[in-house]
């Protein structure tokens, strides 16, 4: 008899989003860290071989991705039931094929919400939503109106060109959300931002392991593509992604600055210009995806495991923002401008034991 998934064991764990053709890389760096990996695509094959292989993660999600691309499915659009019993076979949390809610479907947003607490308690309802959702001249009101009726698990997943939380009223309204629902609130396809939202009391969230798994991304006239391929590795103290030979270059400006030696386990104290020694682009690639997983695992332990209050894991995330904006500041005085994300602009904008929503 298959066991039924505790959606318990998702609590404070930072997952890591995936395509399939990463799964091996990943597999080692999730071990032993409350940690698990989002598996994204509909793919039943190789969802069953990751689940039965011996080195699994504990933690395995399935995103079958319905919500996304050119043709992705609607709201209303039907779940498949092979999809959900696979899941459920393999002991997994079930995550339905869950279409896209656009602005102002009020009733895909019901229609997801009461098929999915239909399904069983194993179930987590995937919410993709249109940014007006998040927006108290939006939808806002309803939508936690429409979760809390329904009482099931929710997992997120924002939309927008790049980051979501990029936008102040994002940020606003899922916070808002965090800290008034009586239900689990996961949420997938995130940015260094995953560490805030669980720190701010979101039950679980994922960080894509590439930009496209990091936010669902709008349907737009433009053709997309054509950037040549670029290695970015994470930088703790500025909570950002940076090329790694700018990385090279600002180490090289002020060699003597500890925030370049990181203790990750892939990088062992050196300063974070050795990526930029290796000498193949596929090397340099696997050191810096290797390294920015290991650091951003290491930011959750650093903020949750010692901070068991919510209030001091918020005032915790407000003051790694703020010292990431005088790092990011000191940093281009020296070697010349670093990006200052917006979403630790809208992060350092709370403040006090709860947070005072943006304007």
């Amino acid at each position: 008899m298959t066991k039924t998934f505790d959606l318990k064991l998702l609590r404070e764990a930072l997952l890591i989003q995936c395509r399939f053709e990463d799964v091996q890389r990943v597999k080692p760096l999730v071990s032993g860290r409350r940690s698990g990996i989002v598996l994204t695509g509909r793919d039943s094959t190789a969802l069953r071989a990751v689940a039965h292989d011996r080195d699994a993660p504990e933690l395995i999600l399935a995103d079958a991705s319905a919500y996304s691309g050119k043709k992705r499915s609607t709201a209303t659009d039907p779940f498949d039931e092979t999809w959900l019993q696979e899941q459920r076979s393999l002991g997994l949390p079930v995550l339905p094929n869950a279409g896209y809610i656009a602005a102002a479907d009020t009733g895909g947003l019901k229609s997801i919400l009461s098929r999915t607490a239909g399904v069983g308690s194993d179930a987590i309802a995937p919410l993709a939503v249109n940014s007006w959702w998040l927006d108290e001249a939006g939808g806002l009101d309803v939508l936690q109106d429409e979760i809390e009726a329904n009482s099931v698990p929710v997992a997120f997943v924002l939309e927008h060109l790049g980051d979501p939380l990029s936008v102040r009223h994002s940020l606003s309204g899922i916070l808002r959300i965090l800290e008034a629902s009586t239900v689990p609130i996961i949420v997938l396809r995130c940015d260094i931002s995953s560490i805030g939202l669980l720190c701010h009391g979101s039950y679980a969230a994922a960080v894509g392991t590439t930009t496209g798994l990091r936010h669902n991304y709008p349907i737009t006239n433009s053709p997309g593509g054509g950037r040549p391929a670029r290695i970015a590795a994470i930088v703790k103290q500025c909570l950002s992604y940076v090329a790694v030979e700018k990385i090279a270059f600002a180490v090289a400006a002020d060699p003597e600055n500890q925030m370049w030696i990181c203790e990750c386990r892939t990088c062992l104290g050196q300063t974070l210009d050795w990526i930029t020694l290796l000498p193949t682009f596929a090397l340099k690639e696997a050191a810096a995806f290797s390294h920015s997983i290991e650091v951003l695992l290491d930011l959750r332990d650093d903020l949750l495991s010692v901070n068991s209050d919510l209030t001091m894991r918020r005032r915790s995330w407000s003051s790694c923002c703020d010292n990431a904006l005088f790092q990011l500041e000191d940093v281009s005085d020296l070697s010349g401008p670093w990006r200052e994300p917006r979403m630790l602009t809208h992060w350092t904008a709370l403040s006090g034991p709860l947070w005072e929503r943006v304007q």
